[in-house]
């Protein structure tokens, strides 16, 4: 398996690898998301229904306009005739109202008890006194000032007329007076209120004489009524500034003043600077007759007659008396003829919305304990999953709200009325996630309810912040729950998460003063006076020692140290402790493959669970690749690769999709990845046949082993531990795996336990035989075999007469040879090796075989799996005490103890526990903004061009003028952190695709690809977050040569497709020459490929103005027509006779003035010579002579005259404006993936993209 190793994956590229495989899973459970889609849209389908019967019936003839049969044309005949004539109370809204009724103007009267007097709160001795409101008698208050006393006087006098006036018989007439009612108004006009409320009218007038009630008649529907008219009388009182003013009308409103007292005025009016030449008024009325509460229908003012009084008042004064402007009547507009609705989508639209709500939490819930279940969630991060794209991705929080939300709620509920809970109580309730959420819901509800039955909108932004809806509450606690909520989640899985909790207490490991987690000696403890060891055989006592020294010389050469690792596992219900792992000492070194061999329950397992991190050890170590698996498990998972005893699979999931997630968080990508799971798959016989397409549910037993051994060695991890690899496979697939995991184990540490001696044998370069928790032999197969099985296997078969013959046979040849088995004349001894030579056998069986019958015979050299039958056994075991002791002096100088008090502050302690809890989010953040931005600079002579790997960006280029001045040419920003926000591409790098795409779409291979839209409706140079957005790596920097930055961009970054690797390189040559070099790789899919340079030239200095009198000539004799979005129509125009021909040298400005804005369009460059760059461009400034050359292979040129900056505030403090700078991109033609007549930009897979440009500077 050829992997490469790349590195630890990054967060992203973790969380990329994990989103994709959860994609994957759900497109397998298709019919489960199909139903969870289709959820919401069967509610949606009936609440229509609802809404249907509802409308069916409402819409019945008793709420529908009344009719009648009439005889309209005297026929004698009877026709259907509806009409608000015809119609009851109930009816009449319904009806059509072709032509309104018109209605006198009116004012908003105050009513008698409520008009303003002098009082306490308004001590104003010009008021009417109190006592006129016992008689009725109150005027209304009109209020006026401005910076002219005496024209406000003359304006206020005028506004009322007088009773000589009068004339009780017409209304019209009466009307032009200041008519007015106390009536509430309302939401429509087609019946004033003022004249079917049995109130009665106000004519206000300067003056009233006696007996000035009287009655009008008026026309309602063909009905005649008489409208009782009173005169009031209209006080009109100066108040020296509107601040006064605006003072007493806030102390006659009822809630602000204690009395709860309310001194209700006409209206006010500030006439301000109002002049015989300039008439400026502000009128004061009363809106809370408006009802704009939110809850209803906003009702009509009477604010045009005030309007209308102040109007004429003005005309009087400067025309004369008897000039007016007539205000007849008002009117509503016409209406036809409604049906009676209620909006059941938003009243029930509260309850439906939460069901769809809650139809993620199976989804969430299935994934969680599916992966929990199954196991796969440690598996992953044993492969190297964080904890932080785990959780970003997968949400795991979600669990805890739900599940804590019903109990809680219930048991709450229970106890609490919630119909009538107010105030407090309703914040204490939507302190539980569920009853927030349906309490959002219910007031986008009920504003869009209101806003369908008055005519305007829902709820918008600003009504978030009304203190009536509660909206605030509910959004404060949902985000304060959000973050409680994700830290305590955190927190539980990563103190009592199984096998890798890191204890209650793990924030507060900071504080102990320990070791640097490093490779050290370990520590042995002493009992009283005596070394506390273990006693073992000489070859595992000699390992010990090996790690001993191996730690005391801090060795990197081995991939694992085990460093006196035990497990004990403590006693329950009255049992005893369970030794599990008993001070294991083991060095493997890399490239080498160590076997454990042990029976059931000697603690291989308990072994390995420790190394993977799934459980803890109880005392000692071990390093993995220097780094310690006690508090360093999280690094050490970047470079593991384990398969476990049990396949932990997804059932849905193929087999490639399986090595591609893995793959993906080794940090595989692109064409590495499709090489190193199509290897991995073929080397354990899952390729062919389709196979590796096929669900991991639907494997055999021996198919899912496979995968599992695939899955532990992609991505060149350091360490593989293999728990029986082999376990049921056929011995052609067994030989084939085997042979997968010798070729693997090249460089890497494998530990491997196994039932299977021959697969031992096979596989391991040593083996160690696990028994009762320790090793009790350790070796190579064939020391092992020498040391412990140093005999042969004699065995004969003959008749029960000759048995002991065959015995005698034996001795003679062997003296110490001992019969191990005997049954039916069959017997079988050990020969030790020492004392019999092979050929001596073979003459004594000869010579048995003449003397009588032999009916079997055979010799054989011991085998590993006697070997291990004797460890297991007790015959070469020993006690724990034995014969590996360590003189103490000796000991001495080579461990040594360390001892050290644990300092805990109780006042830092309380401190970093609030840090460790607010911060714990931070774990999660590792964006681009945390990577390396740098400026480097290339430079000859007085050449100097500076750059950044922030978006392969050029920051400046400096070059001498004519007279030796050194200037930067190029516009940009004064500081790094500006290019973050750079919306006008200031010297970057643009892509994948430069330039406009229309629509934000294109269509590759019979496939529909979405870009992100950036321009209105289309895609500008890459996208929102293109390649000028990004932070590119400097992968070689040579100030006098070059720089190359690299990136790589990922399937679907922007929407475009397929995997793609960019490099792009500066080149400076001589003291005038700069050369850019965009080359691009496509991986995995075909897709459009269109880098440029984006710098703003102006030659006669980055600060110097515009560039209009630059000349310019353009070696492309055709463009690319654009419409009003700059998007190409398909066509390619020549440019002769048109502003865009710059074949000749001109200025800039020359034919500016014939475009809209400026330039900004592609030529079409002409072409040159077979593999040679043709020229595209030259720019000169006369005042500075510096003069611009470029070179490109690329068929287009865009010409832009940075129509767009507007204001741009640039280095130096210069602010860039419009035609500051000239842009000329090299490129493909825009929107080419839409136009199959211009040339393609498509790069296929393992195509290789080359963009070249070449500037040379001179000046003269």
């Amino acid at each position: 398996m050829a992997d490469t190793s790349h590195g630890p994956a990054s967060f992203w590229t973790q969380a990329n690898a994990l989103l994709r495989k959860n994609l994957t899973f759900q497109k397998r459970n298709i019919k489960q998301n199909i139903r969870l889609v289709s959820f919401p849209i069967l509610l949606c389908l009936l609440l229509v229904l609802i809404q249907y019967l509802v409308n069916n019936e409402l819409d019945k003839p008793e709420n529908r306009c009344g009719c009648s049969c009439v005889d309209t044309n005297g026929d004698g005949k009877c026709e259907k005739v509806c009409g608000l004539e015809y119609s009851t109370l109930t009816q009449g809204p319904s009806c059509p109202v072709p032509d309104p009724p018109q209605w006198p103007p009116l004012l908003q009267v105050p009513a008698p008890d409520y008009r303003a007097v002098m009082s306490d709160v308004i001590p104003h001795k010009d008021l009417p006194n109190v006592a006129c409101k016992r008689s009725g008698s109150c005027p209304v208050t009109v209020l006026f000032t401005g910076t002219n006393q005496s024209l406000g006087e003359v304006l206020a006098g005028s506004m009322f007329r007088s009773s000589s006036t009068l004339n009780s018989s017409d209304l019209d007439y009466l009307a032009r007076s200041a008519l007015g009612s106390e009536s509430t108004p309302d939401y429509s006009n087609f019946l004033d209120p003022a004249f079917i409320s049995g109130l009665p009218l106000y004519s206000v007038q300067s003056q009233c004489s006696q007996n000035s009630t009287f009655s009008v008649p008026i026309n309602i529907l063909s009905i005649k009524i008489q409208q009782e008219v009173r005169c009031v009388q209209g006080l009109h009182l100066w108040r020296d500034s509107s601040s006064e003013i605006n003072s007493e009308l806030y102390k006659g409103y009822e809630k602000s003043n204690s009395e709860r007292k309310i001194n209700e005025i006409l209206s006010a009016y500030d006439f301000s600077n109002s002049n015989g030449n300039n008439f400026n008024v502000s009128i004061w009325y009363n809106s809370t007759f408006k009802n704009d509460m939110g809850r209803g229908a906003i009702a009509l003012m009477r604010l045009p007659r005030s309007v209308n009084l102040a109007s004429n008042a003005y005309l009087q004064f400067v025309q004369g008396f008897g000039t007016e402007m007539l205000f007849e009547f008002v009117k509503e507009m016409p209406k036809p003829e409604t049906k009676l609705r209620l909006d059941f989508s938003s009243l029930l639209g509260t309850l439906f919305f939460t069901w769809v709500i809650l139809q993620l939490f199976p989804v969430v819930l299935t994934s969680l304990v599916y992966e929990r279940q199954q196991k796969l969630r440690i598996m992953m991060k044993m492969h190297g999953l964080g904890d932080g794209p785990y959780w970003m991705i997968s949400y795991t929080y979600f669990l805890t709200v739900s599940s804590i939300y019903m109990l809680c709620f219930v048991i709450f509920g229970s106890g609490i009325d919630v119909k009538t809970a107010t105030g407090g109580w309703i914040i204490v309730l939507e302190l539980y996630p569920g009853f927030s959420l349906y309490r959002g819901l219910y007031e986008f509800a009920q504003y869009s309810f209101n806003g369908n039955y008055m005519g305007t909108d829902g709820m918008r932004w600003g009504d978030l912040s009304d203190s009536k809806n509660g909206m605030t509450e509910v959004l404060i606690i949902m985000v304060v729950e959000w973050f409680v909520v994700l830290l305590f989640a955190y927190y539980v899985d990563q103190a009592v998460s199984s096998g890798t909790g890191k204890g209650t207490f793990f924030c507060f490991q900071r504080f102990r003063k320990k070791k640097l987690p490093s490779l050290r000696m370990r520590s042995l403890q002493r009992q009283g006076s005596k070394v506390s060891i273990e006693m073992e055989k000489p070859d595992v006592c000699q390992e010990r020692e090996k790690v001993e020294k191996l730690l005391l010389d801090s060795d990197t050469t081995h991939s694992v140290i085990c460093d006196n690792l035990k497990k004990v596992y403590p006693g329950r219900d009255g049992n005893p402790e369970k030794f599990a792992v008993r001070g294991l000492s083991l060095a493997l070194s890399r490239g080498e493959c160590f076997g454990m061999l042990g029976p059931n329950g000697a603690g291989k397992t308990s072994f390995i669970s420790m190394m993977i991190g799934l459980t803890k050890s109880t005392s000692g170590t071990a390093y993995v690749q220097g780094l310690d698996i006690r508090t360093q498990m999280d690094e050490i998972y970047t470079s593991m690769g384990v398969c476990p005893q049990h396949d932990l699979l997804w059932e849905t999931l193929t087999g490639r999709e399986h090595v591609l997630f893995y793959g993906r968080l080794k940090n595989l990508k692109g064409s590495v990845l499709t090489q190193a799971v199509e290897e991995s798959l073929k080397s354990v016989n899952l390729f062919h046949g389709g196979v590796a397409d096929k669900q991991a549910g639907k494997y055999s037993g021996g198919m899912k082993r496979r995968l599992s051994v695939a899955i532990s060695l992609i991505g060149d991890p350091k360490v593989v531990y293999m728990d029986e690899p082999s376990t049921g496979l056929d011995p052609a697939s067994r030989n084939n795996l085997w042979t997968a995991v010798k070729r693997a184990k090249q460089d890497r540490a494998i530990i491997l336990t196994t039932h299977s001696m021959e697969e031992a044998e096979v596989l391991c370069d040593r083996l160690g035989i696990f028994v009762d928790g320790s090793l009790q032999c350790i070796g190579n197969p064939k020391e092992l075999k020498a040391r412990y099985g140093g005999s042969y296997v004699f065995t004969m078969t003959t008749s029960s007469n000759h048995e002991q013959e065959v015995e005698n046979l034996v001795l003679r040849l062997s003296p110490s040879a001992n019969r191990i088995y005997h049954l039916s004349g069959t017997q079988k001894f050990e020969l030790p090796k020492h004392e019999v030579r092979i050929t001596d056998v073979f003459e004594a069986v000869e010579n048995a075989k003449s003397r009588f019958t032999v009916f079997a015979w055979g010799l054989a050299d011991t085998t590993l799996e006697d070997v291990f039958i004797k460890v297991e056994s007790n015959e070469f075991r020993v006690p724990i005490v034995s014969h590996c002791f360590v003189p103490e002096q000796s000991w001495a100088v080579h461990t040594f103890a360390v001892t050290k008090s644990v300092y805990f502050s109780s006042s830092m302690a309380k401190i970093y526990l609030f840090l460790c809890f607010l911060l714990l989010p931070l774990v999660f953040d590792r964006s681009e903004a945390n990577e390396n931005v740098g400026i480097y600079e290339l430079k000859k002579g007085d050449f100097s061009v500076k750059l950044t790997n922030y978006g392969a960006t050029v920051l400046s280029v400096i070059l001498p003028d004519k007279n030796g001045k050194l200037d930067d040419i190029v516009l940009g920003f004064e500081s790094l952190n500006e290019y973050a926000n750079d919306s006008v591409y200031f010297g970057a790098i643009v892509g994948r695709v430069a330039n406009r795409i229309g629509g934000a779409q294109f269509e590759l291979n019979g496939v529909q690809y979405k870009l992100v839209a950036n321009d209105g409706n289309n895609t500008l140079h890459g996208g929102l977050k293109g390649f000028s957005d990004v932070v590119w790596t400097v992968k070689s920097h040579k100030e006098d040569s070059h720089i190359t930055f690299t990136y790589d961009s990922l399937d679907g970054e922007q929407g475009f497709p397929g995997d793609l690797s960019v490099s792009v390189t500066y080149m400076i040559i001589d003291t005038n020459k700069l050369a850019i070099r965009m080359e691009a790789k496509a991986h995995n899919k075909a897709t459009p490929v269109n880098l440029a340079h984006h710098t703003y030239w102006n030659l006669r200095g980055q600060n110097s103005g515009d560039i209009l009198s630059h000349t310019i000539q353009l070696l492309g004799s055709k463009v690319t027509p654009v419409n009003d979005q700059l998007i190409p129509t398909g066509e390619i125009a020549p440019v002769k006779g048109t502003p865009y021909d710059f074949l000749e040298p001109q200025e800039i400005g020359s034919k500016i003035s014939g475009l809209p804005d400026g330039y900004d369009i592609n030529y079409v460059l002409d072409p040159s010579s077979p593999n040679h760059l043709r020229k595209a461009a030259v720019l000169h400034d006369s005042v500075s002579g510096r003069k611009l050359e470029l070179w490109t292979n690329k068929p287009g040129l865009q010409f832009y005259t940075s129509n767009m900056l507007d204001n741009v505030h640039g280095k130096g403090g210069f602010v860039y404006r419009k035609h500051a700078a000239v842009c000329l991109e090299t490129q493909g033609f825009p929107d080419a993936v839409n136009h199959p007549n211009f040339p393609s930009q498509i790069v296929k897979p393992r195509e290789n993209y080359l963009h070249v440009m070449l500037y040379r500077f001179t000046a003269a």
